[in-house]
């Protein structure tokens, strides 16, 4: 059973909710593998299509109190001919994502973060991420035009 305890109890704030399992006349606190059960969040970068970009170097803003990337992906296929590099800067909260794709037919990466209270309230919210500079490239390696925008949060 799990108990919920008030996040305030007097003037005392109240403690992380502990969760408890029984097996026969054992008990044990798991709380902290609770956190392995929350989905990471990702945010979803749409690329310009019409025609997609061959290649990208995209910087990203995000609240880096609270939360930390954890990988950038292919939102529609996860590997197919693409390599995708990435690079943190918590301090600034930013990340660099650089992305080649010669056959021209990504239209979305996705942004991993992982929270850095996973069981808080508090959750990523779509205005918090932003697109600061996008440098898109055909294939001919010409810098061409079109913006990056994130989209949603799932």
């Amino acid at each position: 059973p799990i108990t919920v305890l008030p996040a305030v109890v007097g003037a005392s704030t109240g403690a992380p909710t502990p969760s408890t399992t029984h097996a026969g006349v054992f008990s044990s606190d798991v709380s902290a593998q609770l956190a392995d059960l929350v989905p990471l969040p990702k945010v979803v970068l749409t690329l310009p299509m019409a025609p997609a970009p061959c290649a990208a170097r995209l910087v990203v803003s995000y609240p880096a109190a609270r939360v930390r990337p954890r990988g950038v992906i292919e939102e529609q296929h996860f590997g197919r001919a693409s390599a995708v590099a990435w690079r943190d800067d918590p301090v600034q909260g930013r990340v660099t994502v650089e992305f080649v794709d010669p056959t021209a037919s990504v239209g979305a990466l996705a942004l991993v973060f992982e929270p850095r209270q996973p069981l808080s309230a508090g959750r990523l919210a779509l205005s918090e991420v932003s697109v600061v500079s996008a440098t898109l490239y055909d294939r001919e390696g010409r810098v061409r035009g079109g913006t990056v925008t994130p989209q949603l949060i799932r």
